[in-house]
């Protein structure tokens, strides 16, 4: 049920340069690209010099992607306090800056699983909140909704969530295998079986995994063939954990139930 990604700096610039006016990549700064370069090789330092450097050039149009930059280079360096105040004055100088606003959910989420302050996750929510405002088929926060949702119990604001990813991307195999846990959590076997298949059909990164629930619904439906079917499947997909499901229905089948 969770989000992968990486605040990145670099897609971030690349997608910038053609927000501006005349779309020109050239607009970027020199010392911009030389902290793209640095952040990618993991020298913080340098990329944070020379961000300040292009900050003293006093150029407006240049403040949100350096008070960003900044905001990335802070949080990589696991620098969190300055990485939040730089990444908040980024979205303070661009209200529609979805990617700040993205980023700052991002380690509230972070800060509230390491220390399970509920401060932190209502400030995630929050930042989340603000993003969809903004970009409401923002895909990451649109899980990330469904992932707080769903581990407070709500099931169906989670599937609400998961559903709005379908709705701007019908092919998002995350959401499929998403909604199929959803209606696995409610016993809806069936349901969650049409979900994981979609997610298989989706190109799912790991289709192991659904095909083991599949196999687990199949179960709990009294079709101990169909579940061993899927079971077999799934440990041939490389889950090793099907061969005890496998054992249980090959004791099952042996002592007649």
């Amino acid at each position: 049920m969770e989000w992968i990604v990486i605040i990145a700096l670099s897609c971030y610039l690349f997608a910038t340069s053609f927000k501006r006016k005349d779309h020109n990549k050239s607009t970027i700064s020199e010392h911009q690209l030389m902290a793209q370069k640095y952040v990618d090789n993991g020298k913080f330092e340098e990329a944070e010099k020379e961000i300040f450097n292009d900050l003293k050039r006093n150029n407006p149009d240049d403040l949100v992607l350096d008070y960003y930059a900044l905001g990335v280079i802070y949080y990589r360096q696991k620098k969190i306090k300055k990485a939040l105040s730089f990444l908040k004055q980024a979205w303070a100088a661009d209200r529609d800056n979805y990617d700040a606003t993205f980023c700052i959910s991002r380690i509230y989420y972070e800060l509230y699983e390491k220390f399970s302050i509920p401060a932190d996750l209502e400030k995630a929510v929050e930042f989340i909140e603000k993003t969809l405002e903004i970009k409401p088929n923002h895909k990451n926060s649109l899980l990330r909704m469904g992932s707080i949702y769903f581990n407070k119990g709500n099931i169906e604001k989670a599937m609400k969530y998961y559903q709005r990813i379908i709705d701007a991307n019908p092919q998002n195999a995350n959401a499929y295998y998403n909604l199929g846990s959803c209606n696995l959590e409610q016993g809806n076997y069936e349901k969650a079986i049409g979900f994981y298949k979609q997610a298989i059909e989706s190109s799912c990164d790991k289709p192991q995994y659904c095909q083991y629930w599949i196999g687990y619904c199949h179960e709990h439906l009294k079709d101990l063939n169909e579940a061993e079917s899927w079971y077999r499947k799934s440990l041939k997909s490389g889950y090793g954990n099907a061969q005890e499901k496998l054992n249980e229905i090959k004791a099952r089948k042996t002592a007649g139930y």
